[in-house]
């Protein structure tokens, strides 16, 4: 091989290996020439050299995406109180959102860049689920979480002729006035009871209807002194309030169906032995929870039903 070209030769082998080029380009004594060297030098200016992955669009997008750290507590009822932490869930919520399995949660609490507190979904299925957090910069890795299913009643609550319920505004099967509907004033009823059994420490009262989703809750109210006996119309300051299925706020939420037809409201009062005890804050006692609560220590309980039927201007 010529000289001339033992010098390409160093510059095509740079990346193999200086002993190659040696090879073509050794002078008198065993020594690199001039040329060589000066080849050499060049070769390994132009080499290529070792790089990082490159930053790719999907590994940004992975590492922008919420991730999840714990969720408290691990198992809860429908329409519990769950709390989500974790990092980059963004100050605000926006488009983001939770899932339960395949479910939406539509009730939140509140939402930073590393907590969440929402509400299990109404409609979630019973067992164990993948919680995921969804924002605009991706989804989190899914944590597991148990959707437990209400304690049984061992036995219908009693209902007995003795202990009745009844209100001073309308009668059991008939309709429920507009002044205790969304589309009045609002307000809660007047109710009355008497005849509770022997042993009763305490009552509790709810407002029920059964919705195409499931059975919701409009009034939610317990710890109401074993003295007391009626409730007067708007009431307050008797007994303590929980959440409804229709709002956040501990209060009456009267009737608000925007579907057709009658819809069928039913008030319940409980004789119960014992003040109900609960594993989450009295802030978040709703009817599903009370209803759990108090199945133990019901003595009697007594109903009354009536409908309401909203106008299509007012739906």
């Amino acid at each position: 091989m010529r000289h001339g070209s033992g010098r390409w030769a160093v510059v095509w082998l740079a990346g193999v290996g200086l002993a190659v080029a040696a090879t073509c380009g050794l002078g008198l004594g065993g020594s690199l020439s001039p040329h060589v060297r000066a080849d050499a030098a060049l070769a390994a200016a132009v080499a290529p050299r070792t790089k990082a992955p490159p930053y790719t669009i999907e590994r940004a997008i992975s590492d922008r995406a919420p991730q999840t750290t714990t969720i408290s507590p691990l198992s809860a009822l429908r329409g519990a109180t769950v709390t989500i932490t974790g990092t980059r869930f963004g100050a605000k919520r926006g488009t983001g959102m939770v899932r339960f399995g395949a479910t939406k949660c539509t009730r939140y609490l509140s939402w930073s860049a590393t907590r969440i507190r929402c509400r299990v979904p109404a409609a979630a299925a019973y067992g164990a689920l993948a919680v995921s957090v969804r924002t605009a910069r991706g989804t989190s890795t899914t944590t597991s979480f148990t959707v437990e299913e209400p304690t049984p009643t061992p036995s219908p609550s009693p209902v007995t002729e003795s202990f009745t319920l009844t209100s001073s505004a309308f009668t059991d099967g008939g309709t429920l006035p507009v002044v205790y509907a969304g589309d009045g004033a609002g307000l809660s009823p007047p109710l009355a009871w008497a005849g509770a059994p022997a042993g009763t420490l305490g009552f509790a009262v709810m407002m029920t209807t059964l919705a195409l989703d499931g059975l919701k809750w409009n009034w939610v109210l317990y710890d109401i002194p074993a003295g007391v006996t009626t409730l007067a119309e708007s009431t307050a300051g008797v007994g303590t309030v929980g959440l409804s299925s229709d709002g956040p706020e501990l209060r009456y939420y009267p009737p608000m169906s925007k579907g057709p037809g009658p819809k069928i409201y039913t008030f319940t009062v409980y004789a119960l032995s014992a003040a109900p005890a609960f594993d989450v804050p009295a802030a978040e006692v709703n009817g599903a929870i009370l209803t759990t609560a108090i199945a133990p220590i019901t003595l009697a309980s007594s109903q009354m039903s009536v409908t309401y039927t909203r106008t299509e201007e007012s739906r």
